[in-house]
């Protein structure tokens, strides 16, 4: 590996064996970071970065460390095969690493901040905790020291683990390295990276190696072949099934994630956010798939009408939660829908997720394993797990009944709330805004997001004129800033978002990543949605932090139809910056360039050349 002299501020190499102590920095890549390329030239001095790159260095040296290392210029990234030794081997070098340095760029001093944006504050939003790469930079060193902008140190990886862990929902245990990380289930971990981003679609796969200990063959251009080829690699060295345990996000899946095995993959780490705990069998690899045993229930509960050949597999976190001291009032997700398709052959046919509902719907295997436990906590738990299951399926006169008995806790009706909303059931959640349920209640389970948020996401209607009639705020924001209007272009009922423009809902309200709802809707390939909010006036060349506008989103996830959609728009601006436009434009030629099995409609291209060359922005 290369390191930096913390005196010279030059590179100097070392084999495996013969690396020194050092010092490394962890932080949010921004512009004119300092490169390999840079350093070697003595061109440092004149980018932007050089005083990240001297404020590590000075640290380091006031620590006794003569090398430091930093990801930016210690790599020669011109080089495929030391970058793809570098991804492979990140993990190591930070936990390697003698102290992590962590420079937030977007946390204020200390004497900076008033009663309104304290210190803290800023470090609860610091964009450090939204990269997939610094998911790893957090987990793998011993020591961590927190920096400001100013380099003044407020706090380290120990002394700030409790308020690290409601930020990631990494356990404190793992922060505090009293639990090792293997401890932890393949799907909690892949969770930590749930609300992760990364610039390109195949890091956010490449940044997770270390965590599961494996290694691969780093291939740009595989796009989200680049995560299921990591789950391939994890059933390799691992029998936890939980790696399966992955909730099917129709938005996100053009097509089914399946492999040469023939096994099905999930597309992205959010997918993992109800994942399951350890449960420990072998498993088998061989060149017809991956087999394993788990036992089999027959589907005997739920609104369809499900034939003898419908089957769930039960999931260990039933199990878990059922042996555990201590039961929690929140239902496990127990199970995988299967159909048999011949006898002793049965596939997961329709990719559903796994809910709570599902809990009820094998009545006699739940008695069998848990009724029998008996805690006193169960009582609560039973009251609480009645009102959820009665929001889920949409029974408002249970929901009034239960109560008017006692179920009226603020905390339970805020949940059910949530869950009505969420399952689009217009008529529990007026009987439970009728007995005062807060409309506005953040869900903790979902990130601070409101009901009209998740009612939004699922495209409920009905639900979202009651919530707004009733006082939802149409752009209270989540813990990432997004509001309801963002996570509504997701569904693909246009109504959604049509009905949150009526109510004047903020076009261009950027997360705490600086997204719009445009730039969403751009990702998720909901072209109806785009055309909405461009018809009111939405921003099609703001970019967000990382320099992206909405048509680089389109493009990066394959939309095409967005793609022409945000190159006609800007073609028929005229009074838009040429830059915005060329913009544009090259993305429109990317995109083409990389499906020529798409064409063009004529009637776009003359649109096009037309825009050119009244703009003159024809090369050559």
């Amino acid at each position: 590996m290369h390191l930096l002299h913390t005196r010279t501020l030059e590179l100097q190499y070392f084999g495996n064996r013969d690396v020194p102590p050092y010092a490394i920095l962890s932080h949010r890549w921004e512009a004119e970071e300092v490169t390999f390329q840079d350093v070697q030239s003595g061109n440092a001095l004149t980018k932007a970065g050089y005083s990240k790159l001297e404020g590590t260095c000075s640290l380091a040296r006031s620590h006794g460390f003569e090398y430091a290392w930093i990801d930016t210029c210690c790599i020669d990234k011109t080089s495929s095969a030391e970058l793809t030794e570098a991804i492979n081997s990140m993990f190591h070098w930070y936990r390697e690493a003698t102290v992590c340095y962590v420079y937030l760029s977007d946390v204020r001093p200390l004497c900076d901040a008033d009663e309104s944006n304290p210190t803290r504050l800023d470090f609860q939003r610091s964009r450090w905790f939204t990269r997939g790469w610094t998911l790893q930079e957090l987990l793998a060193p011993a020591m961590i020291i927190f920096f400001d902008q100013a380099w003044e140190e407020f706090g380290t990886k120990a002394s700030l683990s409790s308020e690290i862990s409601r930020i990631t929902t990494i356990p404190e245990a793992v922060l505090q390295g009293t639990q090792s990380i293997d401890e932890i289930s393949i799907a909690t971990r892949m969770s930590w990276a749930a609300y992760r981003d990364t610039a390109r679609v195949e890091d956010i796969a490449y940044c997770l190696l270390g965590i599961f200990n494996v290694n691969m063959p780093i291939m740009y251009g595989e796009r989200e072949r680049a995560f299921m080829r990591l789950q391939e690699e994890i059933i390799k060295v691992t029998d936890d099934h939980s790696v399966f345990a992955w909730n099917h996000n129709p938005g996100f899946h053009p097509r089914h994630s399946t492999t040469g095995t023939g096994m099905h993959f999930a597309y992205y780490p959010f997918e993992f956010l109800k994942g399951n705990e350890h449960y420990d069998k072998s498993i088998l690899v061989d060149n017809q798939g991956i087999h394993f045993k788990l036992p089999l229930r027959r589907w005997v509960f739920g609104p369809k009408s499900f034939s003898d050949n419908n089957y769930f597999v039960t999931l260990p976190s039933l199990i878990s939660s059922s042996t555990s001291a201590t039961p929690t009032s929140q239902p496990s997700r127990i199970g995988i829908r299967l159909s048999r398709v011949a006898p002793g052959l049965y596939t997961r046919s329709l990719c559903e997720p796994v809910t709570d509902v599902d809990l009820a719907r094998s009545k006699p295997f739940w008695e069998k394993v848990c009724i029998k436990r008996v805690h006193p906590q169960l009582s609560r738990a039973a009251g609480e797990g009645l009102l959820m299951l009665a929001a889920i399926l949409g029974n408002a006169g249970m929901v009034d009944l239960l109560l008017r008995h006692g179920a009226d806790a603020p905390d339970w009706t805020g949940r059910a709330l949530g869950d009505a909303a969420q399952w689009g059931n217009p008529n529990v959640v007026q009987t439970l805004l009728d007995r005062n349920a807060d409309c506005n209640t953040a869900l903790p389970w979902k990130h601070g997001r409101g009901p009209l948020s998740v009612a939004a996401e699922g495209g409920h209607v009905a639900v979202m004129e009651i919530l707004l009639k009733n006082g939802a705020h149409v752009d209270a924001r989540d813990v990432n800033g997004r509001t309801a209007l963002s996570w509504g272009v997701y569904s693909k009922n246009v109504d959604t978002v049509r009905t949150l423009l009526d109510r004047n809902a903020g076009l261009d309200i950027e997360d705490h990543n600086g997204r719009t709802p445009l730039s969403w809707a751009a990702q998720y390939g909901n072209q109806a949605a785009a055309e909405l909010l461009l018809a009111k006036g939405a921003s099609w060349e703001g970019k967000d932090v990382e320099g992206l506008a909405p048509v680089n989103y389109a493009r990066e996830y394959n939309n095409k139809g967005v793609v022409e959609l945000l190159v006609s728009h800007a073609a028929a601006d005229s009074e838009a910056p040429g830059q915005a436009h060329r913009r544009v434009e090259e993305a429109y030629d990317d995109i083409n360039a990389e499906w020529d099995r798409f064409r063009v409609p004529t009637a776009l291209e003359r649109i096009v050349t037309a825009r050119r060359k009244s703009l003159k922005w024809l090369k050559g």
